[in-house]
């Protein structure tokens, strides 16, 4: 969980819509044109599985398309979306104390293409772990703030204390608003018609 790395691919989709929302590039009603499934970026296609005509964000995220979200990232810019990625913890160790943390890869942002910007929205051409992935996702449980991982709860010393170690400091990363918007979105990935229905728990929204 903290040292092998790999590419997040669709999983980064969602902090995509959220940072184009709290930077106000888009807005909650907006629509994106999906092509019908193939749209070129720097000499390069990019495909959806399955051809989409109009969609707005809660299908974008539901039916994870490359395509609208490279879109999308075209609005954000090479330079935020780098920024976006970092401030989720991506390409830096989390600081736990466990020996061999890998910090992940993400190169410059000025050392992207078009099409790289393209590919990295939708997390190819990037490698983090799932510490990373886990801490950056609290951030939508967690109203908006990220705070470093935990591997300690508590000590125990011989005479019985017990001492709570303190957790990391926070940051706000998005507003109350932009998670409440974003929440929905991700529950209709697990649900009927999402791309992760497999994943959905009984019980659990």
């Amino acid at each position: 969980a903290v040292v092998d790395m790999f590419e997040p691919g669709s999983t980064v989709k969602p902090f995509v819509v959220a940072y184009a929302l709290e930077k106000q590039i888009i807005d909650i009603d907006d629509t994106f044109d999906c092509e019908e499934g193939e749209y070129e970026v720097g000499g390069h296609t990019i495909r959806d599985s399955h051809e989409y005509e109009d969609l707005d964000l809660t299908s974008i995220i539901q039916k994870s398309s490359n395509i609208c979200t490279a879109k999308i990232a075209e609005k954000v810019g090479k330079r935020g979306l780098f920024e976006n990625y970092r401030e989720l913890g991506f390409a830096s160790k989390t600081g736990i104390p466990f020996p061999g943390e890998a910090s992940g890869i993400m190169r410059s942002w000025k050392d992207w293409t078009d099409v790289g910007l393209a590919t990295i929205s939708f997390g190819q051409g990037i490698a983090i772990t799932a510490m990373q992935l886990a801490a950056a996702y609290r951030v939508f449980a967690a109203d908006g703030y990220y705070q470093q991982p935990q591997l300690i709860l508590s000590k125990e010393a011989p005479s019985g204390a017990v001492e709570l170690v303190q957790p990391g400091r926070e940051r706000r990363v998005y507003s109350s608003k932009v998670v409440s918007q974003i929440k929905p979105m991700l529950e209709k990935v697990v649900g009927p018609g999402g791309t992760g229905w497999r994943a959905a728990i009984d019980g659990y929204a």
